[in-house]
């Protein structure tokens, strides 16, 4: 189960790495967050135990779960309004 939280951790990471990666941040081996290169310490991880730690990485991931189900939703009910134009257009026309 470690396993797979942490690759589930890696790869929600991977957008936002390459999004927020711009030379003032670098990426923290522990959290693999991006944190500014300024800084001696991760601002995300540094006060945390390895417990709490595993803790933030399931509320990040249920967080961007969620999300991918509210965009999934959308995109539902975007092609169930379009579908209902279109089938009212062609009945005007």
């Amino acid at each position: 189960m470690g396993a797979i939280m942490s690759s589930l951790w890696d790869n929600a990471f991977e957008k936002q790495k390459a999004i927020k990666l711009d030379g003032t941040q670098q990426i923290c081996n522990r959290c693999k967050l991006p944190y500014p290169k300024v800084s001696k310490e991760c601002d995300h991880c540094t006060h945390l135990e390895d417990d709490e730690l595993e803790q933030l990485r399931k509320q990040y991931n249920q967080y961007h779960n969620e999300k991918k189900i509210q965009r999934r939703i959308a995109i539902v009910w975007s092609v169930i309004i379009f579908s209902m134009l279109l089938v009212i257009f062609l009945m005007v026309m």
